[in-house]
């Protein structure tokens, strides 16, 4: 089964509504090519267009379908390269025609997961293992054939990673890694962390739930805060080198550098000069360039984090995603860590926060193999159905023989002796997650946070960010309170309720947890390069809106006057229309257009209960449109206030 078959098999595991839209949609994009092959219009997916975010981005497969059949990711918009070869697209076309009743080739049913109480149970097994050697394994599979084209591509991918990570083992290498690691500070920041957790501990006698934290523990979590803040960078597209202007992806060549995966071919929107990106897969080049994606970010994290001396594990997602683990002494157990995200111990975030089907993860490390799949799920029934590219049962003797044959070249015997009792602790911990993970937990998704490293547009064409918020909040102004100021600034993205003391009332951290209603797609951009951060509208949205919301606690008070300023940057003829809304008890509102957002002052909306504030922005140039209107805007060293509202009561006659 071929990648297109295998993505579409994905489009099939909707439901038979869904389905059938999206169907209709993709056919009709299928066809628009195809008719009009040298029409540059029929070979571009805005991914703001309605009918991608109501149909196409929330089923599953659908944009997977769209890479595979040669599109590739722009900022806002997918396109179809001038030189892409139309016979898989036409393949596709082919299998949406097929009848949805039809039986899908090549998908194996779904089969029940072994019992991992097995593993348990053989563990003499795994210390004298009976399975094949893993290179006559491979090589068997290779030469005769006897698994399918399949199972062999997925073994011997999985066979690369686990050769792959040896070269973490490189001592040069990891003094090399060192160097770059301002380990010092990292160890005071720990300690002053540490003091605080004994300090909290003291207050309140409660040592149970700091009982597995150690000092190794808590500078990893400084390593891991250091890597994402200050030591790498995430890169979407190139800048052009000859005018610095914004570059767009083209086309991959492969590389004749070892230290390379690929080289990636951008060219620039303005002028039209190429210019190469290389993958680096070497982590000797990266500890120079410090930029990449995720492939690079966990390459050179687990690189760092051996040559700290952390037990580590490189972590490979099947759906597309790298990480790490890493063994806690304290915690007697292996701990999350994505450096793209600086998220630790949030094995749930992927499935809940990001929204990823997944089916496949593994990780390796210099000692093992683990399918680790189940700590990264809380559905598990439903995870089963797409974990169709080979028998479980051949998977865990492909896995065991591996880790056996490493264990055994490499290792002391008491050596291994330890990695069979941590192996079984391990294995303890995946049962529990096995039969328990409708306890597991109850939080729900809200809890876990879409992903945040690349580009928007990125982001919503992987399924892996929330779209909007509906959050609804209303800040309520407590009784007896003669005048509150509520302010947010953007470079501490915080929201504070004071009162005319400066008494903090309220205070939530998070653009979009203070917020009544929200659309286009407005989200917080950080720009590193020149230090500033503001909120602007998803790009290729025409307008964006964010409206905050106050109320008044007290039925025997009303509003009495109304002060407002907000910094705001507008270019290239975009706009920020700023209104004001008051509402009142017998039913009837009041809206207000704020002419100057620097300082607007208005005793019109007295006797209102409740207000509201809100900003549409809009407007600007071209593809950069949604860039040109800037709410907050700010240096992210500011403290000073990106807006104010200040709001005084007074009593009702």
């Amino acid at each position: 089964m071929n990648n297109l078959q295998r993505c579409f098999n994905l489009l099939r595991e909707n439901e038979a509504s869904i389905y059938s839209e999206v169907c209709c949609v993709l056919v009709k994009l299928c066809n628009n090519v195809i008719k009009n092959p040298n029409d540059l219009k029929y070979r571009k997916v805005r991914l703001s267009n309605p009918t991608v975010i109501a149909k196409l981005l929330p089923a599953v497969g659908a944009m997977e379908c769209l890479f595979e059949i040669g599109f590739v990711e722009q900022d806002d918009h997918l396109l179809l390269p001038e030189n892409a070869s139309l016979s898989n697209l036409q393949e596709f076309r082919r299998l949406l025609s097929e009848p949805q009743t039809q039986k899908v080739e090549g998908v194996q049913p779904a089969v029940e997961r072994p019992d991992p109480l097995n593993r348990i149970n053989n563990s003499q097994e795994v210390a004298q293992p009976r399975a094949p050697a893993a290179q006559s394994m491979t090589s068997e599979i290779r030469r005769n054939g006897s698994f399918s084209a399949q199972e062999s591509t997925f073994f011997q991918q999985i066979e690369k990673y686990f050769s792959d990570v040896l070269k973490y083992e490189n001592e040069k290498l990891q003094e090399k890694a060192r160097a770059v690691v301002p380990l010092i500070d990292l160890r005071i920041s720990a300690m002053e962390k540490m003091r605080l957790i004994q300090k909290d501990v003291k207050a309140t006698g409660d040592s149970k739930s700091v009982e597995d934290i150690s000092m190794e523990d808590l500078l990893l979590a400084e390593v891991l805060k250091w890597f994402k803040e200050k030591f790498f960078k995430w890169m979407d597209n190139p800048e052009c080198t000859k005018c610095s202007e914004k570059c767009s992806f083209q086309k991959v060549i492969p590389s004749k550098n070892a230290g390379v995966s690929r080289i990636e071919i951008h060219r620039c929107e303005t002028c039209a000069n190429t210019v190469e990106f290389p993958r680096y897969s070497d982590p000797t080049f990266l500890l120079r360039t410090r930029q990449g994606r995720c492939g690079e970010w966990a390459n050179t994290f687990a690189l760092i984090c051996r040559s700290l001396g952390y037990d580590t594990r490189f972590v490979w997602d099947y759906t597309d995603h790298v990480w790490v683990e890493i063994w806690s002494v304290a915690a007697n157990r292996w701990i999350h860590a994505d450096p793209c995200e600086n998220v630790m111990d949030r094995p749930l975030i992927y499935e809940k926060g990001w929204g990823k089907k997944l089916s496949y993860i593994f990780a390796f490390s210099k000692d093992e193999i683990q399918d680790v799949t189940w700590r990264y799920t809380a559905d598990q029934k439903t995870l089963m159905k797409r974990r169709n590219l080979c028998s479980e049962t051949r998977l865990l003797a492909f896995l065991t023989s591996l880790t056996n044959t490493r264990r055994r070249t490499s290792c002391s015997i008491p050596r291994q002796q330890y990695l069979i009792r941590r192996s079984l602790i391990e294995l303890v911990e995946l049962i529990t997650y096995h039969f328990g993970n409708e306890n597991r937990d109850k939080s729900n998704t809200d809890n876990y946070e879409g992903r945040t490293s690349g580009s928007l547009a990125w982001r919503l064409a992987r399924h892996e960010t929330k779209v909007d918020s509906s959050s609804s909040y209303v800040w309520r102004i407590p009784a007896d309170i003669a005048s509150v100021d509520f302010s947010y600034t953007a470079s501490s993205d915080e929201y504070i309720l004071t009162d005319s003391s400066k008494r903090i009332l309220q205070k939530q951290m998070g653009w979009e947890k203070g917020i009544h209603e929200v659309s286009g797609g407005m989200f917080r951009k950080v720009e590193n390069d020149w230090k500033m951060v503001y909120l602007a509208r998803s790009p290729d949205n025409e307008c964006g809106k964010i409206e905050w919301s106050f109320e008044l606690s007290d039925s025997s008070c009303e509003i009495d006057e109304v002060n407002f300023r907000a910094i705001t940057a507008v270019f290239s003829n975009a706009s920020i229309e700023w209104k004001i809304q008051g509402f009142y008890k017998n039913g009837k509102t009041r809206v207000m257009s704020v002419i100057n957002a620097e300082q607007f002052k208005t005793d019109q909306l007295r006797g209102a209960w409740k207000i509201s504030l809100s900003a549409v922005l809009s407007g600007g140039d071209k593809d950069l449109a949604w860039q040109h209107a800037q709410l907050f805007r700010q240096s992210l060293d500011a403290t000073d206030n990106s807006m104010v509202v200040n709001i005084t009561v007074r009593k009702i006659n």
